[in-house]
């Protein structure tokens, strides 16, 4: 079986009103496949008909469980995610996921985004990745991604005796930029 070892490295690059420099969350669990959840309920209840509702019960949710760690209350937190093809290429999700509830210090909180077009059973996704790309601090202070550590992402595997990644992507390999 391949290794799936990435081989990026982490830039140190000084950043104006960064709040710390290590990371001040963890992703304690990463879940693309999420059925039950209240976030759910609501949706289907909202739904207008029964086609819809159908549709919303179809496609799981992702759901990423993230603790703060920081010492002070997050206000805002911005996750990027990507996902392993068979052969195991990352994938980025053009669209960043934004979970802006407040998160107090030591709190553990899901959240939920909605995975129809990335969660579907015909997909053969065998892996996630999910990377802190910021952290809006409720002092107005903000942590970014180019001061990331080795706790500042989570994955998720099909295969769950899959070897753990053991680096992160720079900012330019896995934002696109």
């Amino acid at each position: 079986m391949k290794n799936s070892v990435l081989f990026f490295c982490v830039l140190s690059l000084p950043i104006a009103a960064v709040a710390q420099s290590t990371c001040p969350v963890t992703i304690e669990s990463v879940n693309p496949k999420t059925t039950q959840s209240w976030n759910r309920v609501g949706r289907v209840m909202a739904a207008k008909d029964e086609a819809s509702r159908q549709e919303i019960m179809d496609s799981p949710d992702f759901v990423v469980k993230v603790k703060n760690a920081s010492g002070k209350q997050v206000r805002g937190l911005k996750v990027q995610a990507a996902f392993f093809d068979a052969t195991e290429d990352l994938h980025m999700i053009p669209v960043a996921w934004n979970a802006p509830d407040i998160i107090k210090d030591g709190e553990s909180k899901n959240f939920n985004w909605e995975n129809g077009l990335y969660g579907s059973k015909d997909q053969t996704m065998v892996g996630w990745l999910v990377v802190v790309q910021k952290i809006l601090f409720e002092d107005g202070t903000k942590w970014d991604y180019t001061s990331a550590t080795a706790s500042c992402y989570g994955e998720w595997w099909k295969n769950k005796k899959h070897p753990r990644l053991t680096t992160l992507p720079t900012p330019e390999q896995f934002m696109g930029k």
